[in-house]
């Protein structure tokens, strides 16, 4: 049945209202997310201003980011020092007998939740899982600790408190951390391409995935994409270990991964 100029006209008014808002939603999903930030200086660290500022050329004068900067609340707290050094050479030494010391009763693990020791040890002597456990332990031991709840201490400090809602509409999961100062940013996966910006521990959004391992492309605050070195970087629900003090000992509770 043929349609009437009043039917015809509210079927066009419809479609070309879906049309609009369909054309803003993909507006804002094209936008990077800007989040403003505290002053330059860094000096508070983690515990105090979880947001630094991004020094990057070109971008916006209203350009803004999140800055993660180095802490280590583990500095001067008794004990702590002494454990985390013995803990890394037992790593470094690949020596289960000289880690067990530090271990409390049960150890919660990514891959088996809450466990006892011997199931540690297993993963940590097992061909198929040892070595990667050995060196996500090295590596969260490299970064400085903050304080979870009242007694404990976790490493990476970056890794160790949520990071949810830091980049607006952007989930942890599609993040990464720059963990040094003035990393070069490339406007191609290759050393010899331009360098575009310089970003300092900051918190930035993952592009496209890379099939070259060595490179991991980012989305940058004002706008466009970048590339740097994906040895500077770490993802921020990487592994964490996860110490408690019992007994007046510090002990390795955890080592696992995933967000806060």
């Amino acid at each position: 049945m043929a349609l009437g100029i009043r039917q015809v006209f509210i079927v066009v008014l419809v479609v070309g209202a879906g049309f609009l808002l369909f054309s803003l939603d993909g507006a804002r999903r094209a936008s990077p997310p800007v989040l403003a930030t505290a002053p330059t200086d860094g000096e508070g660290g983690l515990a105090d201003d979880l947001y630094g500022a991004l020094e990057v050329d070109p971008a916006p004068e209203d350009a803004r980011v999140v800055r993660l900067d180095p802490i280590d609340e583990g500095v001067g707290v008794p004990g702590f020092a002494e454990t985390r050094q013995a803990v890394l050479a037992a790593v470094e030494a690949r020596s289960f007998t000289d880690l067990r010391p530090h271990l409390a009763p049960t150890i919660n693990t990514f891959q088996e939740g809450r466990g006892t020791i011997d199931l540690f040890r297993r993963l940590l002597t097992e061909p198929s899982t040892g070595e990667a456990y050995w060196r996500n332990l090295e590596d969260a031991l490299q970064f400085g600790a903050v304080r979870i709840e009242e007694d404990g201490l976790c490493a990476p400090y970056f890794a160790c408190r949520s990071t949810v809602g830091l980049l607006d509409g952007v989930s942890p999961y599609n993040t990464a951390v720059l963990v040094d100062r003035d990393v070069p940013v490339y406007d191609a996966p290759d050393l010899a391409s331009q360098v575009v910006g310089r970003l300092s521990y900051q918190l930035v959004e993952l592009g496209t995935y890379l099939e070259d391992a060595d490179w991991i492309e980012i989305r940058l605050a004002g706008g466009g994409e970048g590339y740097v070195p994906r040895v500077a970087t770490r993802s921020p629900i990487g592994y964490r270990a996860e110490f408690v003090k019992q007994a007046d000992r510090w002990l390795l509770v955890a080592l696992r991964t995933g967000g806060i």
